[in-house]
Formats: C-alpha cells, sequence, structure tokens
C-alpha cells in the first residue's frame, strides 16, 4: 500500500517518495533495482555490518508498518547552485496512507487509491482505482528489495547506525542509477518511528527532507484528502 513513486522521496516522484510532488517522499524507497551489465567493485572500506544492515531494515519496517503524520520541508540544491524548497506531508495508519506534495496527493486505503496530479490551471485531477496490493505484501515486497541492496556477499551498499535511530548508506560500487545515490542518510524518531530526516547525496545535488512536526495518531479528518482537492469530482 506504499507508493509506487517513492522515496528515491525518494528521490524520484514521490516519495525522498518520497516525490517531486507526493515524489519527494519517499527520497527512495521504490527505485526499481537495475542490474548493470558488468559491476565494477570499488574499493570503499566497508564501515558498517550486516548486523547493522538488519537493524536498519527493521527499523524500515516498523516505521512503515506503524500509525503517524510528518509535516516536513523537502529541500533539492544542485551542484550548480539551484535550491528548491517546498512542504509536504506523510501519514499513516495501515491501511491508510496519505502523501501530499507540491503537485501530488494521493490516499491509498484498503479497496482503493484516490491519486490527483495539479493540472496547469491550478485545479487538481484525481483517479481513484481499487487496491491490488495488502499492506503486508507490499512492505514484504518493500523490504526485500531494499535487503537486495544492503544484504548479502555483494551488496550495493554499506550500512552503518551513526546513532540508535540513524543510518548511513555509502554506496560500495559502481551502478546503474543507483537508488540512494552515492550516500543516502535515514533517521526516525525514537518513539513513533516516524522519518524525521532524509539525505539522498548525488553528484548533481541533494536532497533533503526534514521533519517539522510529527502527529502521533493522526485521526480521520488528519488523513482524509485535503478540502481542496475532495471536494473535486474523482472519477472512477
Amino acid at each position: 500500500m506504499t507508493m509506487k513513486h517513492r522515496w528515491p522521496f525518494l528521490l524520484s516522484a514521490v516519495a525522498v517518495g518520497v516525490i517531486a510532488a507526493v515524489a519527494a517522499l519517499q527520497l527512495g524507497d521504490k527505485v526499481p533495482m537495475r542490474k548493470a551489465s558488468r559491476p565494477v567493485i570499488v574499493t570503499i572500506p566497508r564501515k558498517g555490518s550486516e548486523a547493522q544492515a538488519r537493524s536498519f531494515l527493521a527499523e524500515w519496517r516498523t516505521s512503515h508498518a506503524g500509525t503517524w503524520m510528518v509535516t516536513s520541508e523537502f529541500r533539492r540544491r544542485t551542484a550548480k547552485g539551484g535550491d528548491l524548497r517546498y512542504g509536504i506531508r506523510r501519514g499513516q495508519r495501515p491501511p491508510v496512507e496519505l502523501n501530499v506534495g507540491q503537485s501530488v496527493i494521493e490516499r491509498s486505503d484498503a479497496s482503493s487509491v484516490t491519486t490527483c496530479s495539479l493540472r496547469p490551471d491550478g485545479r487538481f485531477d484525481c483517479t481513484t482505482t481499487a487496491q491490488t496490493e495488502s499492506v503486508k505484501a507490499s512492505l514484504d515486497s518493500e523490504i526485500n528489495t531494499l535487503g537486495a541492496y544492503v544484504l548479502g556477499r555483494n551488496p550495493i551498499y554499506d550500512v552503518r547506525s551513526t546513532n540508535p535511530d540513524c543510518w548511513e548508506l555509502t554506496l560500495l560500487r559502481e551502478f546503474p542509477a543507483s537508488p540512494y545515490g552515492n550516500r543516502a542518510v535515514f533517521c526516525f524518531d525514537h518513539k513513533t518511528h516516524a522519518p524525521i530526516r532524509t539525505e539522498i547525496h548525488r553528484p548533481e545535488g541533494t536532497d533533503t527532507i526534514l521533519a517539522e512536526k510529527i502527529v502521533a495518531n493522526p485521526n480521520d479528518k488528519d488523513l482524509a484528502l485535503p478540502g481542496t482537492v475532495k471536494e473535486l469530482n474523482v472519477a472512477g
């Protein structure tokens, strides 16, 4: 039930989930892994361990299965000096999930997924489709994909725990369209396990998502489509 666009946040559309809409959210947890034709091993000293990688996967699962709402600032700084900022909001109370980005809004529950995209005239076009995957199946798939990046004899990323609630991922070898750039940092709130800091570092720039407000137990109103969208005709 997690967003398929997320977080290279993200960060490709959605989301850092990312999303560059809802897209920054999920800085990267749903970018498909591509196989390099001839992987080149880079001699980068490993500072982490498999145990630390597994602790990261466990925290990721706990966070994505939890109940919370986070209002954050997404910031993209490019190597050429560009600087883009905007607010995003992500909340969940499984099976309900809401992602609100700059120009995309998505809400899903056990039976449906509603996606709204901003039109040039400032209005939203919304479409509702049937939910095709359970929360558990979606999360299991997500963890399996992430595990392929950080576990095994030849992982793509080294994982190091920098404190009990933060993990740093460092790219170990050349990999086309590396999902978390050359380096990434993921931090979670100690009590709610909500994501509070995400950084994706790439040669062309850095995407950062910083939490500004956390709601531990979002209610139905918190997780509803924003009023301006809810009032629109939603196509099925």
